[in-house]
């Protein structure tokens, strides 16, 4: 089975991750990413202002797919890579601020694990798709990830639901539209 491996280095401060996935993964390549993980994250698609999907590892081409089903449907969104919290977080804010903006108030988190935390970047008005309570189930990953909805079809369902659900929201609020 082929094994699919990340070695990257951060700074001396930070521990080494070595990470790997016994499971075939679709590949995001791109030609220039500079120092990804440097800041602990990555807007690498589409400077979309309405709409944002987060995501880390074997879940960003997951989160890849869902854009381009969205974009079938006129929604664009902008998918950010985020492998490090603790990194992400010690960036100044303006550098956070640029890769999920505050005006984003639409967002999805896509987390194969635990969602537990990804509700901070996600934000209140956003979501997180993830696999909670779920341990122990024995199929091929992707019978199990379909029979948990943890797909590109379910993840652009739930951004179209958080986006088309957004002005109600924020009305209930007493607040201004996105």
């Amino acid at each position: 089975m082929k094994k699919n491996w990340y070695l990257f280095f951060v700074n001396a401060s930070v521990t080494l991750l070595l990470g790997g996935s016994g499971e075939l993964l679709s590949k995001v390549r791109l030609t220039d990413l500079g120092d990804v993980y440097l800041p602990g994250s990555h807007d690498f698609m589409e400077q979309a202002k309405k709409l944002g999907l987060i995501a880390t590892g074997s879940e960003v081409p997951l989160a890849v797919e869902a854009r381009q089903l969205l974009a079938g449907r006129g929604l664009k969104a902008r998918v950010v890579s985020l492998p490090s919290w603790e990194l992400f977080d010690a960036q100044p804010q303006a550098y956070r601020d640029s890769v999920l903006p505050p005006s984003i108030l639409a967002r999805v988190a896509v987390e194969a694990g635990v969602p537990m935390g990804w509700e901070k970047y996600a934000g209140p008005f956003g979501a997180v798709v993830g696999i909670e309570n779920r341990f122990g189930a024995s199929a091929p990953l992707k019978v199990v990830m379909e029979k948990y909805g943890f797909t590109a079809a379910n993840v652009a369902a739930k951004a179209v639901e958080v986006v088309e659900g957004l002005p109600a929201r924020l009305a209930a609020l007493g607040l201004k539209g996105a």
